[in-house]
C-alpha cells in the first residue's frame, strides 16, 4: 500500500469512528434525558391579531389533551409552551418556552409532569417554578383561559 492511500484511509476511518461520539457530546443533554422528552407539536405562528380583550386563540383543549403540551410562537417570535397543570381540561398554564438559565428551549416531559431544559438539565414545575437548577428564575408565565374548548393566552 502506498503512503497516499494509507493516509486517506486513516483519515476516513478516524472521522467515521469519532463522528458518533462527537454528535452525542454536542447533544448537550445529560444522559438519556432528551430521548425521554416528549416533544410538543411544532409551533404554529399566528399572524391573527389578539381579540379586543387581549387574548389570542392558540389551539383546542383536544389538541392539548392529545399531545400533552402545545407550542406556540407569536408574530414577534416569542415562543410559548402550554401545558395542562392537572387532569382537568381547563387547568391550562402557558409559559415562555425559553429557559431562564441560558436561553435554550424547554420541553414538556409528560412522564415526569415537568418542564425540562435539555441544555443544562434545569427542571420547572407545572407552575413555572424551578425545581432543579442551574436555572434560578421561574419561567415567564402568561394569562390563560379556556372558552368553548379553545385555549386563549394573553401576552402581557
Amino acid at each position: 500500500m502506498d503512503r497516499r492511500l494509507f493516509i486517506k484511509l486513516a483519515g476516513v476511518s478516524t472521522i467515521a469512528t469519532s463522528l458518533p461520539a462527537t454528535l452525542t457530546a454536542c447533544n448537550g443533554a445529560k444522559s438519556n434525558e432528551s430521548s425521554n422528552a416528549l416533544e410538543a407539536k411544532a409551533p404554529p405562528t399566528s399572524q391573527a391579531p389578539a381579540r379586543s380583550d387581549g387574548f389570542t386563540d392558540i389551539g383546542s383543549v383536544a389538541d392539548l389533551a392529545e399531545s400533552g403540551s402545545l407550542r406556540y410562537q407569536d408574530a414577534k417570535g416569542n415562543g410559548i409552551l402550554v401545558v395542562q397543570q392537572s387532569d382537568t381540561p381547563e387547568d391550562v398554564q402557558a409559559f415562555s418556552s425559553v429557559c431562564t438559565h441560558q436561553g435554550c428551549n424547554v420541553s414538556w416531559k409528560a412522564k415526569d409532569k415537568d418542564i425540562f431544559c435539555a441544555c443544562h438539565g434545569s427542571r420547572f414545575a407545572t407552575d413555572g417554578k424551578v425545581t432543579e437548577g442551574p436555572a434560578e428564575t421561574p419561567l415567564q408565565q402568561y394569562l390563560t383561559k379556556v372558552e368553548d374548548n379553545r385555549i386563549l393566552i394573553k401576552m402581557v
